[in-house]
């Protein structure tokens, strides 16, 4: 029932991840840039290669029809299942976002299918590539008093990171690298491509526009916030109208492909209050999906999002985009009523470049977590039965941690570069001086 030669090579990469963590938060380490690259793609790229008996259902089916349909110039959202694999009930793709990832995935179909690679590792590339870039832009996004070298290491060494890109192969990473440019182009003044990159970000998948309202109330004045919502919705209407061309979606289909995209909901309750409810009522999770939440739960689950956004808005009001991005993300998942493992990356990258006490035990447990799930549960459907609905329920201890680096995030004073015309106010200094 459970292999331990196939999980000892997996939980022993995890430990030295999270041990690495740890020793390098105690010895202050200051890698170079290329130590950290090496460092994640070694991780990342190893983890790979030992989770070859994992299939998450959404990386093998799904995600390999959007890469054949991208390849084959078809609709990705709007169609009917013509591929055997996939049950009849659903779309072939189980896509509901604009095309950003999609194009990747074409790219590692295309790798897999002339036998390059395997499919499970192929399908790894692109997220482990932007999980690598991620880490490079926490150190960017950390201020200097917090050691930026250590923080871009701990990310690179991150358990819940490595577990998403690498076994997973979810969208997240990719997602999180538009969303983390984005921080650092307003940081840099430039608020048009930050509200691109936002836009991107959305493209990639649509829940980055929970970020959007930490990008505006970081900007330092009207005309850039302007400018950021400008790009962030324009991007995601340019990628819309132009799936025809890009995806080889019908015109007359565009509206049937709106509907699709915002018709989605997450279809799992199992974390937090949703899981809590499930096991008082006794229901057991599916094997494939998890528990589907009931129309009641997505009613309160949205309006306990909404809630939490308004929470942290006013709490945070004067903090700097990262740390908004870090509380809205931690926010989500403290609240939310639908829930896939995945969405324990959201606020990371923003609290390892703002930390505090609570940061490296919060990415450790919910390593843990994750790991549990992704290195134990999948191993037979026999312990997913046994244990998936404790698993569920014991995310409540995940979320009290969480609560805790929320409430030892300090608001501080919002910090932003001076704009080019200050630079151009102060006289230069005479020769010699500085």
């Amino acid at each position: 029932m459970f292999d331990w030669h196939v999980f000892a090579p997996q939980g022993s990469l995890l430990l030295l991840a999270a041990v690495l963590m740890i020793v390098a938060e105690r010895k202050q380490w200051r890698p170079s840039l290329l130590v950290v690259v090496v460092v994640a793609l070694a991780l990342r790229g190893e983890m790979a290669l030992v989770s070859y008996n994992i299939q998450p259902y959404d990386t093998f089916h799904y995600f390999f029809e959007v890469g054949r349909r991208v390849l084959a110039h078809q609709d990705l959202l709007n169609h009917k299942n013509d591929n055997p694999s996939l049950p009849g009930a659903m779309v072939s793709s189980g896509w509901s976002y604009l095309p950003v990832y999609a194009w990747p995935l074409g790219g590692m179909y295309w790798i897999a299918k002339h036998g390059i690679l395997p499919w499970y590792l192929a399908s790894k590339l692109a997220p482990i590539g932007a999980d690598t870039v991620v880490a490079v832009l926490v150190g960017k996004l950390t201020h200097p008093e917090n050691n930026p070298a250590l923080r871009r290491f701990q990310y690179a060494c991150n358990p819940a990171a490595i577990l998403i890109s690498s076994v997973h192969g979810q969208v997240e990473p990719f997602c999180l690298m538009f969303a983390a440019a984005a921080a650092l182009a307003l940081r840099r003044q430039r608020p048009v491509a930050a509200g691109i990159l936002l836009g991107l970000a959305i493209g990639s998948k649509t829940w980055p526009a929970l970020f959007l309202p930490a990008l505006l109330l970081g900007a330092d004045s009207a005309r850039a916030r302007i400018k950021i919502t400008v790009g962030a919705v324009a991007v995601p209407v340019l990628l819309f109208v132009t799936m025809p061309i890009t995806t080889g979606a019908a015109w007359s289909s565009l509206g049937s492909d709106a509907r699709v995209m915002e018709g989605y909901r997450s279809i799992t309750g199992t974390w937090g209050w949703t899981a809590v409810l499930d096991k008082i009522r006794g229901i057991a999770p599916d094997p494939l999906f998890g528990q589907k939440l009931s129309p009641e739960q997505h009613r309160v689950g949205t309006m306990l999002m909404l809630l939490a956004v308004v929470v942290v808005l006013w709490r945070w009001r004067s903090a700097d985009s990262v740390t908004l991005m870090a509380c809205l993300g931690s926010a989500f998942l403290v609240v939310t009523s639908g829930f896939g493992a995945q969405y324990l990356v959201w606020p990371m990258p923003f609290q390892t470049a703002r930390p505090n006490r609570w940061t490296v035990p919060f990415h450790l447990v919910a390593g843990a977590y994750a790991g549990f799930g992704y290195l134990v549960l999948s191993q037979s459907g026999r312990l997913y039965t046994d244990y998936a609905s404790s698993w569920y329920v014991g995310s409540a201890a995940v979320i009290a941690v969480l609560i805790g680096c929320m409430a030892a995030t300090q608001p501080g004073p919002r910090r932003t570069r001076p704009s080019r015309a200050a630079h151009r106010l102060v006289p230069a200094a005479p020769h010699g001086q500085s």
